[in-house]
């Protein structure tokens, strides 16, 4: 997925400097400007996994 995002230009990869079998990924400017439309989606989609739990049971899901 990485390669997939670095390719349309939404992340820059980058070799990290103290150990170099590690790889930095940040997002670039034009990653930076899909997030308000990501959120939504994450949202749905959260919504749709816990769709069969009380709210109770919702409530104490981490993170929430």
């Amino acid at each position: 997925m990485r390669v997939a995002l670095a390719a349309k230009g939404l992340v820059a990869r980058a070799r990290q400097p103290e150990d170099r079998r590690s790889v930095l990924i940040d997002p670039t400017e034009a990653g930076l400007a899909l997030l308000p439309s990501i959120f939504p989606i994450f949202g749905g989609v959260g919504g749709r996994l816990l769709a069969g739990f009380s709210a109770d049971e919702q409530g104490a899901w981490p993170g929430e």
